[in-house]
């Protein structure tokens, strides 16, 4: 669960916890607890003997989402533990917009004229496209309909023509 959100569980005195998140926790952890610090990405072998080393019979994880927290899944799942997944809070709602030419316009890239040579605006097009994505990622946003998508870019490709 990361070190968010650790209080009910560092309470509880009966049994042990192996507390792994990217930054330590901002408070020392009560002496059944372990730091273990580390940043993705993780490996389903590593996670496999991590498990195993710290003796670990439970996982406890936030819903992450993504597929940062596979690994660790298929080693649980390997090793038989049970899994208890916390729910992902509610996002609010996103910022929408009607029409593709207001996203285009809210994602831009401007500097001076000598610098925006054609080499560069499929350069940084590409970027501004990965950011995009990256950003629809962190919110929330699973792409189950491209046909819009493949529209538009299907309409870019003519327009270039």
């Amino acid at each position: 669960v990361g070190h968010t959100g650790l209080e009910a569980y560092l309470a509880r005195t009966d049994c042990s916890f192996g507390v792994r998140s990217i930054e330590a926790p901002e408070r020392p952890l009560p002496v059944n607890a372990t730091s273990l610090i580390a940043r993705p990405p993780f490996y389903p072998q590593g996670e496999l003997a991590l498990l195993q080393e710290q003796g670990i019979t439970h996982l406890v994880c936030k819903n992450s989402g993504g597929v940062q927290t596979e690994a660790k899944l298929q080693a649980a799942h390997q090793l038989r533990l049970p899994v208890f997944m916390i729910a992902r809070p509610e996002l609010p709602p996103a910022h929408e917009v009607p029409t593709i030419g207001q996203v285009i316009a809210a994602l831009s890239i401007s500097g001076p004229a000598q610098r925006v040579t054609k080499e560069n605006v499929r350069r940084y097009g590409e970027e501004v496209k990965s950011a995009a994505a990256r950003i629809s990622e962190s919110l929330g946003y699973s792409r189950t309909n491209t046909s819009q998508s493949a529209r538009y870019q299907q309409s870019i490709q003519e327009q270039g023509k």
